[in-house]
């Protein structure tokens, strides 16, 4: 029981100082699905702004607003490859972001 408060305290602190959460498969548009190395399918659907779209299997960042481009917008934040968010101005030093830092202490609206 101690291990799981102590998960919750770093996962509230990571939270609040803005820690980039990395995902293993980003999101393309595509309505062809994705194929695992293992064969499981996975069908494409809906995003969130009405496009098609489908996993990859480049690693992503969800990323609250990317500086420049066009990426999949799914269930609120967008799906970057971690190579265009390794170039943002607002990455900060060990793995955190600006952006999110601000909207998790109500200094930004979403």
């Amino acid at each position: 029981m101690k291990d799981f408060f102590k998960y919750l305290a770093k996962q509230s602190a990571n939270y609040l100082n803005g820690k980039i959460e990395w995902m293993p498969c980003g999101w393309t548009f595509s309505d062809k699905g994705y194929t695992n190395p293992q064969g499981v399918h996975f069908k494409s659907f809906e995003s969130d702004d009405g496009r098609m779209v489908s996993l990859n299997s480049k690693r992503a960042v969800k990323c609250p607003g990317p500086p420049s481009g066009d990426y999949p917008l799914v269930k609120g934040l967008y799906s970057v490859p971690k190579s265009v968010c390794d170039k943002c101005p607002m990455k900060i030093q060990g793995g955190y972001c600006k952006k999110l830092r601000s909207i998790a202490r109500g200094e930004v609206s979403p």
